[in-house]
């Protein structure tokens, strides 16, 4: 598995499992994101989350079910950004940080996942606002803007969302979603045409 808080280069690769913002408060962030896809060249255009698990490889239909597995009676979590910081590597060059007062629920999804896949990581739980390879300087200077605009701001994760991150950012395509409990009743996976395809192949493959 690919640690995306070490890869320092603009491509990534494999499978990632996302914990994504609900549309009523995730505002802020994409304009933080958009901003900073725009002022600092290089940076691109993506969609606010926190990373659960990143690059790794399984059957697309067996990774929908182990999303749906995850999110199934795990209630939405709700967070405060505390903190942006500059980072030194390519998807953390700018990220908020939340307040983890207590055993933050995202800690234990992250453990739930590393033991289903067979992992073994120090997980650094952040949303990212700004991907790419620039100067000290700017990191820090945009990690201040967002800061300022951001800290207080309350976040509600609602959702999973399995992602194909296999390529640069504008390349990534979402496979699958999951609502969490309180979103939603019955979680079930959202799947798109490119799993149902996917899905259609391996089963005509399995009888061929």
């Amino acid at each position: 598995m690919a640690n995306a808080d070490v890869v320092a280069g603009p491509s990534f690769h494999g499978l990632s499992v996302w914990l994504c913002p609900a549309v009523s408060c995730v505002g802020p962030l994409e304009a933080q994101v958009r901003q900073f896809a725009a002022d600092l060249r290089g940076s691109a255009a993506f969609s606010p989350h926190m990373t659960v698990v990143g690059g790794f490889s399984a059957p697309i239909g067996d990774a929908v079910a182990m999303v749906q597995r995850w999110a199934a009676g795990r209630p939405a979590m709700d967070a405060t950004v505390a903190n942006v910081a500059a980072g030194s590597s390519f998807f953390m060059s700018v990220f908020a940080t939340f307040d983890e007062t207590g055993e933050a629920p995202w800690m234990a999804l992250n453990a739930d996942a590393q033991k289903e896949l067979g992992l073994a990581y120090a997980y650094v739980p952040h949303v990212s606002l700004a991907y790419g390879a620039f100067a000290e300087s700017d990191r820090e200077a945009a990690a201040a803007t967002a800061l300022a605009a951001l800290r207080g701001h309350r976040v509600t994760f609602d959702r999973l969302e399995l992602w194909d991150t296999s390529g640069e950012a504008h390349e990534w395509k979402q496979l699958a979603a999951a609502p969490l409990a309180a979103a939603e009743t019955a979680p079930t996976a959202v799947a798109s045409s490119t799993v149902q395809a996917a899905a259609a192949a391996a089963a005509a493959a399995s009888t061929a």
